[in-house]
This record gives structure tokens, C-alpha cells and sequence, in this order.
């Protein structure tokens, strides 16, 4: 009767536990960070990112120590991640991606061509060290023969 009566009061179901979604956009990759409702990051979980309703994962694998997976999308839409402790943790969280995300590609700079000076450089430094070195021996030489 004591068995019936916990089972009544919701003691007999273990309802999972809720997770928090921390999503940050930063292109070109997506960084999802998760953690227990207390705030405790969850480490070393399994996680899967689908795009929309497709049955098959765009991509799956683990957060690392600090709780944080990123990944890149290769269009707009909404992107469905789920994370699960598999310990009773488990949620999920959809993320858009907008058409605005791709358009915020940073642009190369370009860098001076410096191939040359390098060369240059390199050569003059190995003159001036022969030329050391040639001055050394000379001075040990010539003092070698004033004794």
C-alpha cells in the first residue's frame, strides 16, 4: 500500500532532468555550450545536430571538458542539437541560422608579399656571420704569432 501510494505521488516515474542551451554565433561556426540547470557544464556528453526534420545527423560527437561543441552549418534554417547525459539529462534546443550568418564571412586581408626581403635578409645575416667568423680566426692567427 506504502509502494502504491509513492507511485501515486510521482515517485515511481524519474522525469528528466531539463538542460540549458547556451548558443553563440560566430562565424563560420555555430558554439553550443551546455549545462545542468545548477550551472554545472556537462562534460564528455554525446550530442547530435540535425537540420530540420532530416532523419539523418548533420554531424555528432561530444562536448569537451568545458561542456562546449561547435559545429558549421552549410545553410540557413533551423538546426535542431540535442545533448544526453545518459543519466536522465537529456534536452534539446533548436537554433536558427539565418541567411545574414553566411553574409558575415570575414574578408582576407592581404599580406605583403615579403618572400624577397627574406631572402635578403637571410643572405646578409650569413655574410656578416662568415665575415665574424673570418675576423675571429684572423685575430686568434695574428695573436698566435705576436707570442
Amino acid at each position: 500500500m506504502a509502494t502504491l501510494a509513492f507511485l501515486a505521488a510521482g515517485g515511481g516515474f524519474i522525469w528528466p532532468h531539463a538542460l540549458q542551451f547556451s548558443v553563440t554565433h560566430a562565424f563560420p561556426a555555430v558554439l553550443v555550450t551546455v549545462r545542468y540547470q545548477g550551472g554545472e557544464v556537462l562534460s564528455y556528453v554525446p550530442v547530435r545536430v540535425v537540420f530540420g526534420d532530416e532523419a539523418i545527423e548533420f554531424q555528432n560527437g561530444r562536448t569537451d571538458r568545458n561542456g562546449s561543441f561547435a559545429f558549421v552549418p552549410d545553410r540557413a534554417g533551423s538546426w535542431k542539437f540535442s545533448a544526453d547525459d545518459e543519466m536522465g539529462h537529456l534536452g534539446s534546443c533548436r537554433i536558427d541560422v539565418g541567411a545574414d550568418f553566411f553574409s558575415s564571412k570575414p574578408t582576407a586581408e592581404k599580406q605583403p608579399n615579403r618572400a624577397g626581403s627574406d631572402f635578403l635578409l637571410r643572405l646578409l645575416a650569413g655574410i656578416g656571420a662568415i665575415l665574424a667568423l673570418t675576423g675571429l680566426l684572423l685575430f686568434l692567427e695574428k695573436r698566435r704569432h705576436k707570442t
